[in-house]
């Protein structure tokens, strides 16, 4: 469990969790929830779950403050170990594996791959 608040515009880009759900529930501000295709426009109080293995991110235009969930336990361990450090997308990628997250390569469309539409 953690939050995570959003500068306008910065999102969260197109990932997925191998082994665990998610859900991600706005605190405060307004964006877009994709998962798998789909698009969810999110307010306050808004939730939004996000099965294992689903491809998902966040927009954003203006800021916005979430609280995620993951169950089984073990994602605060990779923020754990990526805070505060400056890491190459290659150094990212590869700490989100040890933690069973994928994210979408970079030549891939802006809402990921592997079937996933915006």
């Amino acid at each position: 469990m953690g939050t995570q608040t959003l500068r306008p515009g910065v999102g969260i880009g197109m990932h997925r969790h191998l082994g665990a759900d998610e859900v991600l529930v706005v605190q405060k501000g307004t964006g877009v929830v994709l998962v798998d295709g789909r698009r969810l426009a999110v307010e306050p109080g808004a939730t939004a779950f996000v099965p294992a293995g689903a491809w998902h991110g966040v927009e954003n235009a203006a800021a916005l403050e979430i609280l995620w969930i993951v169950s089984p336990p073990g994602l605060e361990d990779f923020f754990r170990e990526t805070a505060g450090r400056p890491l190459t997308r290659d150094q990212m990628a590869e700490a989100a594996r040890k933690h069973g997250t994928v994210f979408s390569p970079p030549n891939r469309d802006r809402y990921g791959a592997d079937g996933v539409a915006g």
